[in-house]
């Protein structure tokens, strides 16, 4: 209710299955719980909303799948910020590794530069630094990958 009394409306799908509420459908992928919704509202505008909810959604799909961010393990709202930055900032600088690599095609292909069960970073990485002349502070933690080991 307090949401309801700042004049925030919230477009939640529902669940097609509920009786004690006033479910809408708006088509085949939309149910919506018109209580707290404006009555002004026409079906088109709440499809066009419901859309453009969708659409956020999937821009921030990535913060779950690649940065585990489901849930912020910070308290109050500076460190909520903070985090939430820190994520914007991972992803201006994969966009600036694509734009540097000359490759301005993996802009917004976040699983690129993720971690996954293909490549082991802590295998293959810190050889490849280690050839270029960097230095490794723990190289007994750094593992031999087993595709450059010679004989």
């Amino acid at each position: 209710m307090w949401l309801f009394e700042k004049g925030i409306v919230l477009l939640i799908n529902s669940k097609k299955s509920i009786k004690n509420h006033n479910v809408m459908k708006l088509n085949d992928s939309y149910y919506l719980n018109m209580d707290f919704v404006p009555e002004e509202w026409t079906q088109g505008e709440l499809i066009s909303l419901m859309n453009l909810r969708t659409e956020i959604e999937r821009q921030f799909s990535h913060n779950i799948v690649v940065y585990h961010a489901r849930r912020a393990n910070v308290r109050g709202w500076e460190m909520v910020s903070k985090h939430r930055y820190l994520i914007l900032i991972l992803d201006l600088l994969k966009i600036l590794a694509a734009y540097k690599l000359g490759r301005p095609d993996l802009i917004g292909k976040t699983f690129l530069f993720s971690m996954s069960k293909g490549i082991s970073f802590f295998r293959l990485f810190p050889h490849l630094a280690q050839e270029a002349g960097f230095q490794i502070f723990f190289p007994q933690e750094s593992v031999m990958p087993t595709l450059f080991k010679e004989g």
